[in-house]
Formats: structure tokens, sequence, C-alpha cells
């Protein structure tokens, strides 16, 4: 967005906000949208019991517009990393400025495709690595029952994972040579017990 137009918009609806405070929290209800015009600024959401950071973001980003449009709840937080000085604009000053503002509307639908398709891929990665956290825990339970030969067929059943994923998964595992697949058969077995056993910690500490 040009420098003008932000100017225009600070003085309009400029706020500033100390180092360190919370703009918003996850889960709290979108009443409005912001631009950063002078500051930084992270975006943090809870996974797993911890905070993970998503984006460190600058001048002429704009944070919280999702939840504007579609009326859902704050899904990350917003902290102040520097001293901010933000553009806040409530739903009714969003949608005037890009009835009014051609550029501003364009620059943001391209905006929420990016972060559409940026969120789609970040659930598939996440569910990704929550399929191999369980793979590895259903490979310690065969060894420890010394049973250690499966299917596919079973890595669906137990893991409640599909055929595209269980694919994926079976590559992983390979590269990572944990498992083997049993010469023309449709049967793999751990080709190292000892390596399973020794995620054991590992998997102690994923489940804390």
């Amino acid at each position: 967005m040009k420098e003008d137009v932000l100017g225009s918009l600070y003085d309009k609806f400029g706020i500033e906000v100390e180092e360190g405070e919370f703009v918003f929290v996850e889960r709290q209800s979108s009443d409005c949208a912001y631009i950063i015009y002078e500051g930084k600024a992270r975006i943090l959401k809870f996974m797993k019991n911890a905070q993970k950071v998503l984006a460190v973001l600058g001048k002429g980003a704009i944070v919280g517009e999702m939840g504007v449009i579609t009326n859902a709840p704050r899904s990350a937080s917003m902290q102040a990393l520097t001293p901010l000085k933000l553009i806040k604009l409530s739903r009714e000053n969003l949608f005037y400025i890009v009835d009014k503002c051609p550029d501003f509307a364009w620059e943001l639908a391209v905006i929420l495709a990016k972060r559409l398709a940026n969120a789609d891929k970040e659930i598939l990665e996440y569910r990704f690595h929550d399929i191999r956290f369980r793979a590895l825990r259903y490979l310690l339970a065969l060894v420890n029952r010394r049973t250690e030969e499966f299917t596919l067929l079973d890595l669906e059943d137990n893991l409640g994972i599909s055929a595209e994923e269980t694919k994926k998964l079976i590559a992983f595992l390979e590269k990572n040579k944990l498992i083997e697949r049993r010469e023309d058969e449709d049967v793999y077995f751990i080709k190292d017990p000892q390596k399973i056993k020794d995620l054991r910690i590992l998997l102690g500490k994923q489940e804390k």
C-alpha cells in the first residue's frame, strides 16, 4: 500500500501499542483488523501446549482481516515485538475503505488468497507431523509385542488415515530406514527394532 494512503489511514484510525503487549489473543472475538504502520509484531498460536511463532510481520502487513470478514474468533495471537503504530479498522471501516479504494481492495484480495493457501498447507504439514508421531508409537507397540510385521491396511486401520496418507508415511519410514518391504509381498517389517526402542524417550517427551 502507498505511503501516503497508509499515513492518511493512520491519521484517522491510528493507535499505539507498547513492546510486549498483546494486540489480541487467540480465540477472542474478531471485531477489527490491523495494518502495521510502524514496528514489528509476531503472530503466535498454541500447538500441543506450547506457543509457536507463525510469523514476524512489519510495516504494511494486514492482520486479523480473516476474522473480521468471516466473523470467526481469532485463530492466533498478535504480540508487539517493538513499539507499534497500528491502523485499527473496524468491520465497517474496512469495508468502507475496500469500497472507496480499489487498490486496497485488490491488495486485500491477494493477501486473503495467499493466507488461505498457506493455512491449508500448514494444516496438511501439521497433520502429517502428527501422523508420523502416531506411526512411531504404533511401531513401538509392535516391537513390544514382538510382532514386527504389518500391512498397509494395518496402518490405515490403526492410525485412521487415508490410502494417500499411508503411501506418504511409508515413504518417510523407508527413507529413514525404519521399515522394509518383503519381496513379492504387501507386508512390511521393522528393519531395526532397537532403533524403534531408542525412540521411546523422544515419544515420551512429545506426549508431555
